[in-house]
């Protein structure tokens, strides 16, 4: 069932992962492609730790990660309400809620909900760094500790 927040939108209904992971996402504009799934397939991430996707979108990167690592948690943080209500929808689809969620936020203000959760990874697309002026990177990342290390 979809929310009157996108009701109004053009949606499809799309897989990934040769259809282990579906994905409703908006018929016009930004559209899934095969980057996530590669940021998905390139992190390292084990049973129980926790990873922040920053311009989350639909969901689907976060969504291919707790496919291939079933223990993971993850917490995507994006700016756009439509997309927050279809990565929820999409969360439900795949039966994912309890390990992944995505927030409505700002990467400069996040929202209280996970402000100082541990977290293991920090992953965000090259075009969100470009949206939103991120240079240098170092000082911004700095206040996320990512033990691990950061993927852009």
């Amino acid at each position: 069932m979809q929310s009157n927040l996108v009701k109004n939108l053009e949606i499809t209904e799309d897989y990934l992962l040769g259809g282990r992971v579906l994905i409703r996402q908006p018929a016009q504009g930004y559209r899934v492609a095969i980057d996530p799934i590669f940021l998905a397939a390139s992190i390292d991430v084990q049973e129980n730790e926790s990873v922040l996707d920053i311009g989350a979108g639909v969901g689907a990167a976060s969504l291919c990660l707790a496919y291939r690592v079933p223990g993971c948690k993850i917490v995507g943080l994006e700016l756009q309400r439509s997309n927050v209500r279809l990565a929820m929808e999409n969360i439900a689809l795949n039966n994912m809620r309890g390990r992944v969620e995505v927030l409505m936020g700002d990467l400069l203000q996040p929202p209280p909900v996970w402000q100082g959760e541990p977290l293991v990874m920090l992953w965000l697309t090259l075009p969100i760094w470009k949206s939103i002026g991120l240079i240098p990177v170092p000082p911004l990342i700095s206040k996320f500790p990512t033990p691990k290390g950061m993927s852009a």
